[in-house]
């Protein structure tokens, strides 16, 4: 549905008024579930409405490895028998997703700076955001594979993730060969810098930041030498796990054991769900191009960008718009995300401390 946006209830006049441009600036916010996912492609007249990726199963290898003999034939290949790949193609349909305002014309006509702009950059932020979110919730529809300190169930559990949570998360996810996203870093001569692994991303919510930042070996981001780059919203790394913080990270209300030391309601304790994947683990798509490792809307927005925004200004209406009083701007974007590699995923739910002082 639009919104109507008029100069007098929504968007005052700054008349006599001095304005500083970055204080029309909407915030630019983080987006991480598109952080190292493996982008597919949906092509602009192509007559599909659907994007596929093609997964290549690693080959099996004997534990006792056989040597190719001196060939004795001159049939076919040698007479050896070939290896036969395993294939799978994993396709997902796409839907098309929008926002649109109303915009009267004293909106251009006397806004500081072009309130039109300030708008539209709006919409790239609503749009970024929107998407984030639907790529968020296929990751929650994964099963949990664990619950924090390897309670049983969603009902025992009330303790902060630990450290032997990251180890189970490590182990898991290397035995079932995932893929990292970096290679290791053997330091620097920089003071206070640190060695890092060879990591997998994680994402978790700002709730469990300080509760991570407590484990034994974590190594905040602003430790790295300066021979590695940082995500947008990293906070640092345990292990092998690269942790990405944002207020987005789903949350289930009252579902955990009751403790007072945890954040939740009077008789149950608030579980937030973590993700640690690998490299290839998730798709993600753009409309003809392909979404960053970090994405950003409004002005930070790296052209060719997925999300079009559209502005109609007034006097291109017609007859509906006999005054050329009125126009538009919209956001839209087509979208579609998959879990391509279940195994190189875990969900894991912890709960979260309460902090007093």
């Amino acid at each position: 549905m639009g919104t109507s946006t008029s100069n007098q209830s929504v968007v005052a006049l700054p008349i006599d008024v001095r304005l500083q441009r970055g204080l029309l600036r909407a915030a630019q916010r983080r987006f991480p579930y598109y952080s190292g996912t493996m982008p597919g492609m949906l092509d602009q007249r192509a007559g599909t409405m659907t994007v596929k990726w093609r997964r290549i199963e690693n080959l099996s290898v004997s534990s006792t490895p056989a040597a190719l003999g001196e060939v004795a034939t001159s049939a076919f290949a040698m007479g050896r028998t070939p290896t036969t790949p395993t294939v799978t193609d994993l396709t997902v349909a796409v839907a098309k997703y929008g926002e649109f305002m109303n915009v009267t014309e004293e909106v251009d006509l006397f806004q500081v700076n072009s309130g039109t702009v300030q708008f539209m950059n709006v919409l790239g932020e609503q749009a970024g955001a929107k998407a984030n979110v639907l790529q968020r919730n296929v990751y929650n529809a994964k099963t949990t594979d664990r619950f924090a300190a390897g309670a049983a169930s969603a009902s025992a559990c009330a303790s902060p993730l630990t450290l032997n949570d990251t180890k189970w998360i490590s182990e898991t996810l290397a035995n079932a060969s995932a893929m990292k996203f970096y290679p290791q870093g053997v330091g620097s001569r920089n003071i206070g810098t640190s060695p890092i692994r060879d990591t997998y991303y994680g994402v978790c919510h700002v709730d469990n930041s300080e509760d991570i930042r407590l484990i034994s070996g974590f190594i905040p981001s602003e430790n790295y030498a300066g021979y590695t780059q940082t995500i947008n919203g990293e906070i640092g790394i345990t292990g092998p796990i690269r942790w990405i913080e944002t207020e987005t990270a789903p949350v289930a209300s009252g579902v955990g054991t009751d403790t007072t030391a945890t954040k939740g309601g009077a008789a149950a304790t608030d579980l937030y769900s973590l993700f640690v994947y690998g490299r290839e683990a998730v798709g993600t798509i753009g409309l003809g191009d392909t979404w960053g490792t970090e994405i950003w809307t409004g002005e930070h927005a790296a052209p060719p960008s997925p999300i079009e925004i559209i502005h109609h200004p007034p006097g291109t209406s017609g007859v509906a718009d006999a005054f050329n009083e009125m126009g538009t701007i919209a956001n839209k974007f087509w979208w579609a995300g998959k879990i391509l590699q279940p195994n190189w995923i875990l969900k894991v739910q912890v709960a979260a401390t309460i902090w007093t002082s």
